[in-house]
């Protein structure tokens, strides 16, 4: 009976082949069209790198003189992420859709032009990390601060955001916390569990980002 069966099925699968011949290439053929669809992304990504410059209706980025590529919203395209050390600390995110580019908007970044310019990435949470150890404002301090950015839409937007803030005069130490643009005032206690479950360093990668030569070009985006 077993075997029965199983001559059976062995008809049914030489019955499917020969009605669709091309049941079997079919998962190569949509590599092959992903394949080409990657291609086509690289090489606008290119094209603007090898500009160095952005104008869109609402920002112009000047001399991109840094970049990486890194799918932040694990959605099988990866975004062109660039940066400038004069301008104004910020990551500047681009993709593509229907064959055109689209810049999403920045995140924050905080580095001092003579470091090596890295990012923070979180693939648990796919969200940009802008890490900030210390600075100064008005009549304080801001440190550490931590703050995840992610892709909604057609934008990068800020997600969460914790932070230790420090006033002087009077020496006054609190701390605050956000999700979605939205903050406010916590405990320590609140603000470090907070912390633990969206910024334990587990959850954050760094990489460092590639200098915008020929030769990275050619490496990362193909010739």
């Amino acid at each position: 009976m077993k075997k029965l069966g199983k001559r059976i099925l062995l008809c049914v699968l030489t019955l499917s082949l020969a009605a669709d011949p091309m049941a079997i290439p079919f998962s190569a053929g949509i590599q092959r069209v992903e394949a080409a669809s990657n291609r086509k992304v690289k090489g606008i990504y290119k094209k603007l790198l090898e500009k160095r410059r952005y104008k869109g209706r609402n920002r112009v980025l000047n001399n991109i003189n840094y970049f990486y590529l890194l799918d932040i919203n694990r959605a099988g395209v990866s975004e062109l992420i660039c940066f400038n050390e004069y301008w104004d600390n910020s990551l500047f995110i681009f993709t593509v859709k229907k064959g055109k580019l689209v810049f999403l908007g920045t995140s924050g970044l905080h580095i001092s032009s003579k470091e090596t310019p890295k990012l923070y990435y979180s693939k648990k949470y796919k969200a940009l990390c802008c890490i900030e150890e210390f600075a100064t404002f008005g009549g304080g301090t801001v440190g550490p601060s931590y703050g995840y950015y992610r892709i909604a839409g057609t934008e990068v937007k800020p997600w969460k955001y914790a932070a230790k803030m420090g006033v002087s005069p009077p020496n006054y130490t609190h701390y605050k916390i956000g999700s979605d643009g939205k903050y406010r005032w916590v405990s320590k206690k609140q603000q470090k569990a907070f912390y633990k479950k969206y910024f334990a360093p587990k959850y954050i990668k760094e990489y460092t980002l590639l200098e915008n030569t020929p030769q990275n070009r050619i490496n990362i985006l193909g010739k």
